[in-house]
């Protein structure tokens, strides 16, 4: 079976009213779009002093959701951000091939 991860819960809370670093006044707003392509196994081999040797034998798909779990109090409390949709890629019509996930 493959490894689905949810957003995580921070991701899709409702837009703060007070973001406690908000951009310039007159700033637009942005809209990311994040294409993904996951590794089969992920590769620790510069951080291997860093990650406990038993999370190194983790799917591409399971290292990226535990980055998303580490960083989600950065980007959502922090500094505001919101997951409009994360999407799995089934097939693309011409290039890139390996993407697999597109975030908004």
């Amino acid at each position: 079976r493959e490894y689905h991860p949810l957003v995580p819960p921070g991701l899709t809370a409702s837009p703060m009213d007070d973001i406690p670093f908000p951009p310039p006044p007159g700033t637009p707003m942005t809209l990311f779009f994040h294409a993904i392509s996951f590794l089969e196994f992920a590769d620790y081999s510069d951080y291997t002093q860093f990650v406990p040797k038993e999370e190194r034998q983790t799917t591409g798909r399971e290292a990226v959701a535990k980055f998303d779990e580490l960083a989600t109090p950065l980007k959502s409390d922090v500094n505001g951000m919101r997951a409009v949709a994360w999407l799995d890629v089934q097939v693309t019509a011409l290039g890139h091939e390996q993407m697999q996930q597109i975030r908004i």
